[in-house]
């Protein structure tokens, strides 16, 4: 899972190079904005992927489930991309946004759809527990969009050109998965279930304010600084924040396929737990370990001249960040794998506002560092608060 992933880091590499500075800064916004928009999913992919889970050995149900998961995202991501396309205008009306940044807002809505539809596909490959077929497929997805990103950065190094190319990508990526996973044959119109639907929207209702709360606390510190400071020390943190995003694709690929193992056998074993801190602990702290200690070098070769003291300060926090919030992916799949999805949206409302109020008074008084830091605080205390409160309702974990 970790060399798909690394498709999306260059792209992020040659965008900072080939793009103008207010350009680069823009896209960064836009894909800032998608990222937020995919909580229109309302929790369904959690909710897809526990389904085929426990329907793994079912031929029959998981036809019906994949039927019924196609349709549902198709309309949200139809309903999704309306949204986009309205918002954005009404939202230059009143925070006078840029004409380039709805613009390009405007164009990548269109890739909601397929952003949806993917997702589909691959809880029906995580559910079967196909992760071969799943590496296959996000090798050579990530490499053929990643691909025709560079060649429109190479040759035009537009924005919107760029933005277009990004729709068409996704695709791309949704036709490949769909006939890799004989989509034609397994999804038929007659087979879509109003009850099965209600159930998952039923287990991922509490996951859709986890939803809603989650990007909040992940995107909203860019809001903030784009708000508050000039475009050149925006960009800094928007460009150190993504990459951040990219390289947490890593724990969040291993709490996955810990959440899949913890939906088919017993919650609380006790050995499962063990090994999914263990998988992080070696696995993921070494490496952002050496990233903050070779961080000049790593932003010199990624971003190259958006590169500074400041944007390599703000990486290193991020960085710890990262640590706490690939550990707490643990307890908190392990929570939705028991079915305490109301839990976890409780505890992320609890945390919602003490977060906001922090990151107001930490942007007035300590600039974009205090914003880092304030960041890196929520990813603490939600690791602790996810620690304990999965040690306590699954008390078998803990012995």
């Amino acid at each position: 899972m970790v060399l798909p992933a690394l498709f999306p880091i260059l792209v992020l590499a040659l965008s900072a190079r080939y793009l103008v500075a207010g350009d680069f800064g823009t896209y960064l916004i836009i894909m800032t904005t998608l990222g937020y928009s995919g909580l229109l999913e309302l929790g369904m992919s959690r909710a897809l992927i526990k389904q085929f889970s426990s329907e793994h050995s079912d031929e029959r149900e998981t036809k019906i489930t994949l039927a019924s998961g196609f349709y549902t995202m198709l309309g949200l991501g139809l309903l999704g991309t309306l949204i986009l396309l309205i918002g954005s205008q009404v939202a230059q009306l009143f925070f006078s946004l840029s004409s380039s940044v709805v613009i390009g807002v405007k164009i990548s809505a269109f890739a909601l759809p397929a952003i949806l539809l993917n997702q589909l596909f691959y809880a029906y490959l995580e559910g079967s527990l196909r992760y071969g077929a799943i590496l296959k497929i996000k090798l050579v997805s990530s490499m053929l969009e990643a691909l025709l990103l560079i060649t429109i950065l190479l040759i035009y190094g537009d924005l919107y050109t760029l933005l277009i190319v990004f729709c068409i990508g996704k695709y791309v990526t949704l036709s490949f998965i769909y006939y890799y996973c004989s989509g034609p044959k397994l999804i038929e119109r007659k087979q879509f279930s109003k009850t099965k639907v209600g159930g998952m929207i039923k287990f991922g209702g509490w996951l859709t304010i986890s939803s809603i709360i989650g990007p909040v606390m992940v995107y909203f510190d860019r809001f903030f600084v784009s708000g508050e400071f000039g475009l050149e020390i925006a960009e800094q943190y928007l460009a150190v924040s993504e990459l951040a995003i990219k390289i947490a694709i890593i724990p969040t690929a291993i709490s996955r396929v810990f959440f899949v193992l913890m939906a088919r056998i017993s919650i609380d074993g006790h050995r499962s737990t063990r090994l999914g801190y263990q998988s992080i602990i070696v696995g993921v702290v070494p490496f952002l370990f050496l990233l903050i200690v070779y961080s000049d070098s790593f932003l010199n070769l990624v971003i190259s001249d958006k590169s500074t003291e400041l944007s390599t300060t703000i990486f290193n926090i991020l960085c710890i960040g990262l640590v706490f919030n690939a550990i707490a992916q643990i307890p908190f799949m392990k929570l939705l794998a028991a079915g305490y999805s109301k839990t976890t949206a409780i505890i992320h409302l609890c945390e919602l506002f003490p977060y906001l109020i922090l990151l107001t008074y930490a942007i007035k008084q300590y600039g974009v560092i205090g914003v880092a830091i304030v960041w890196v605080l929520r990813s603490l205390i939600d690791c602790i608060i996810l620690v304990i409160v999965s040690r306590s309702m699954l008390p078998n974990e803990g012995k």
